[in-house]
């Protein structure tokens, strides 16, 4: 096994040998260390699939689509500056954001008139997308409660066109922890992607990336998460479908999390595999960890950031 980046921090290093299969240890500590290539998904708000392929293409870059995702490439160019600064970009109809992010709102299985709930909605990539697979029928309530936070959020969807005239988007500057309660059983979709520790964004080129890392900084996270899982739960009609993930690798954030919440609910909830929600897997992944097998962990590499999600079903009344 070659030397892992030096700059990780060793406790990080050794609970992922204890997470990680042996086989993909090596080259998920090299990723660390690498910058990955862009990736692009069309935005349907602001245009046809056709003008947001063409308007990569005049920068000069090659594009690659990513089976995984529809209407998504990955973005080969000698400069990445073209691509970020490109018109279909600044305009909103190409949003650049890792393949891994891409997969919640497949995983949710969106339909057209659905009403559904973003609970933890910055910085909006997600909620984007989401905006998107929705008609003018169905409806998106998009939660956050940080403010700066929540003005980014309001200006990617403002920027991608999904707060134009005829979209059904409501934005709420508030603690998801309380949405449950206050509006039971109101969507037929959730998506909850649960702040977290951020293992998987970490760069081993630059320290401040895991600065605020530490054990209690996983248990603080974990502590919330429960919360906000329970709460886009109670938000859940009976027969609907939640996906909850994070961009970490702790079981404590992922695993124990869920099942924490699974037990408490005892058989109302249960936990289904989102593989047949994808077009394909993930190049990468393996099964959650014992506790939740059915969750799907994408393991990092030279292009898809490491990632873990996992599909929850509420039993009809």
């Amino acid at each position: 096994m070659s030397a892992p980046p030096p700059s990780l921090p060793t406790a990080f290093i050794d609970r992922l040998a204890a997470i990680v299969p042996a086989a993909n240890l090596a080259a998920v500590l090299a990723s660390f260390g690498v910058e990955k290539p862009l990736c692009a998904r069309h935005n349907p708000l602001r245009g046809p699939r056709e003008a947001a392929e063409e308007g990569l293409r005049v920068t000069g870059a090659t594009l690659e689509p990513l089976v995984q995702v529809p209407s998504a490439w990955l973005v080969h160019h000698a400069d990445r500056r073209a691509v970020t600064d490109a018109k279909v970009v600044t305009s909103g109809l190409v949003h650049l954001t890792n393949p891994a992010s891409m997969l919640p709102p497949l995983a949710l299985g969106v339909e057209p008139d659905d009403q559904v709930l973003d609970l933890c909605a910055a910085p909006g990539g997600k909620t984007l997308h989401l905006a998107g697979m929705l008609s003018e029928r169905g409806h998106l309530a998009a939660v956050e409660p940080v403010k700066p936070r929540f003005f980014k959020l309001k200006g990617v969807l403002d920027r991608g066109g999904a707060t134009a005239p005829g979209r059904s988007l409501r934005l709420f500057l508030k603690d998801g922890r309380g949405v449950g309660g206050a509006v039971p059983e109101r969507f037929d979709k959730v998506l909850v992607d649960a702040p977290c520790s951020s293992e998987a964004r970490f760069d081993a080129l630059d320290p401040t990336s895991f600065a605020h890392w530490s054990p209690k900084k996983i248990a603080e996270c974990a502590y919330k998460q429960r919360g906000l899982l329970r709460s886009g739960l109670d938000a859940l009609k009976p027969g609907g479908a939640l996906v909850y993930c994070t961009c970490s690798f702790a079981p404590e954030e992922n695993e124990h999390v869920v099942r924490a919440v699974l037990d408490e609910l005892d058989g109302q909830v249960r936990a289904v595999s989102s593989m047949p929600f994808l077009p394909a897997p993930p190049p990468d992944h393996t099964p959650g960890l014992g506790l939740v097998p059915e969750a799907l962990r994408v393991l990092p590499g030279p292009i898809w950031d490491g990632f873990f999600l996992v599909r929850l079903e509420k039993a009809t009344a």
